[in-house]
């Protein structure tokens, strides 16, 4: 066999070696990522305020299954936020802190959900800024990679 072959065989096995990484690495993260199951979400947010109201945006989120799921944390996406500012949650939440790969502000709760059982939050939010926040907010449950995605909209006039 020549040299040239044996570096080719050699660096068509890297090559191969790599993909099978590359599927068995996507493989997992998309098992880390999956969407949970079992939770149902209603969202209540008022479709229209003025500038400088405060309201509250309630989130209830029932869990259907026969055991225990944890609500990790809300993550609501940077859009709504420039014209909502959210000024406290009950219950509280323990930490807040914005993730800038997603452009989120993610509010943790750690919350155990029992089976069958609905928890509400509440955003006690301000409108801080006129325009027409149509954004999105992750629910983020059993882990901070495994969420719901739903819509939030508030309208803020003059």
């Amino acid at each position: 066999m020549k040299k040239s072959n044996t570096v080719l065989l050699i660096c068509g096995g890297i090559a191969g070696m790599l993909c099978l990484s590359c599927i068995g690495g996507i493989t997992w993260i998309y098992s880390l990522v999956k969407a949970p199951e079992n939770i149902v979400i209603q969202v209540d947010a008022p479709l229209e305020v003025s500038k400088g109201d405060q309201f509250v945006v309630t989130i209830r989120i029932e869990n259907t299954a026969n055991k225990t799921q944890v609500l990790h944390s809300l993550d609501i996406w940077d859009q709504y936020l420039q014209g909502i500012a959210i000024r406290s949650t009950e219950p509280a939440y323990r930490q807040a802190y914005h993730i800038p790969i997603d452009n989120t502000q993610s509010f943790e709760f750690y919350l155990d959900i029992l089976p069958h059982e609905t928890i509400t939050i509440a955003l006690n939010a301000t409108a801080v800024a006129t325009g027409d926040f149509n954004s999105f907010f992750d629910a983020c449950i059993n882990s901070d990679v495994s969420y719901l995605t739903y819509p939030i909209r508030t309208v803020v006039t003059e």
